[in-house]
């Protein structure tokens, strides 16, 4: 079931930041003239991150993950996955996820891949850590946050649903110099907690994802070819993708760099291969495929 999506925005945005109106009568223009250039046009949708564990799993394992978070009596937190970063940057947008929800980015560390202590998770491949880890990691810092709420509740003597929630503390309504940060209700979670609470400050939440994300976009590119020598220039390039709400938007600039350059790699006929054994079969230029321009022979 498709979340949502806006394709002929997406297209409309690409052509508008393309210029392509313009673009299109100087490619025609430069045809007639004999030289060879065209526009590339081509819209996409991804599915990734996981599916509801009723209907998706892999070999009888549902697609959910985890997040372990805990915050020391000093306020500052350990966040423990059941995801392995690859290069996405999980360090740094899991801990934006807490800051959002609970603390400061400063005071978060992220642990990931020691399998002797992260939750029970099923890794990462393909496109699902932030919208199934990351979602895990929300969900726990919201049960932090609703705990903290009854902690800072007792320490202010005021009634829960007087307290306002903003920058890492609590405050009570109308009078904002009441207040407690989540440092000083960390350190009360363990020497001054409410009657009959559990001590500490802690938690762990498997989440279970209701539907497959659907990510969507437009990609356009200008390219001219030299006759003489084959050599392919591009000339511009746009690449418009909805992906939701950007957690680090520099993180999400540089995984469309990187997709670009790749993308560059095997329309230029890049290709890595290797044989049985494992040896890389093009592992040097008389080996690896050199795209070349054969000489066209003279009749006479």
């Amino acid at each position: 079931m498709y979340d949502s999506g806006d394709y002929p925005k997406a297209m409309d945005v690409a052509l508008k930041q393309l210029g392509y109106d313009e673009l299109k009568k100087d490619v025609e223009a430069r045809r007639k003239k004999g030289e060879v250039t065209g526009i590339g046009i081509a819209s996409f949708t991804e599915v990734v991150g996981a599916g509801h564990g009723a209907d998706f799993d892999i070999l009888g394992l549902r697609m959910f993950d985890s997040a372990e978070l805990r915050v020391h009596p000093t306020g500052k937190a350990m966040l423990r996955m059941g995801t392995k970063s690859q290069g996405q940057g999980h360090e740094t947008t899991f801990a934006q996820i807490v800051t959002e929800e609970l603390a400061s980015a400063a005071d978060v560390a992220v642990e990931e891949g020691d399998t002797d202590t992260a939750p029970y998770g099923l890794g990462t491949y393909a496109s699902r850590s932030t919208p199934v880890a990351g979602a895990a990691t929300a969900m726990v810092a919201r049960k932090l946050r609703d705990k903290a709420r009854k902690i800072a509740s007792h320490l202010l003597e005021a009634a829960e649903e007087d307290l306002e929630w903003e920058n890492g503390r609590f405050y009570v309504k109308g009078s904002p110099d009441r207040a407690k940060t989540i440092q000083e209700i960390a350190f009360a979670a363990y020497t001054n907690l409410p009657e009959g609470m559990e001590a500490g400050l802690e938690g762990v939440h498997y989440y279970d994802p209701p539907n497959m994300t659907y990510p969507f976009g437009t990609y356009a590119v200008v390219v001219d070819i030299d006759k003489g020598t084959g050599q392919v220039k591009v000339k511009r390039m746009v690449a418009v993708d909805d992906c939701g709400v950007r957690i680090n938007p520099m993180i999400v600039e540089g995984q469309i760099h990187g997709g670009l350059t790749e993308g560059f790699g095997i329309a230029f006929m890049e290709l890595i291969t290797f044989d049985a054994d494992g040896n890389c079969i093009g592992s040097n230029f008389m080996d690896y495929l050199l795209p070349t321009r054969g000489r066209r022979r003279s009749s006479r």
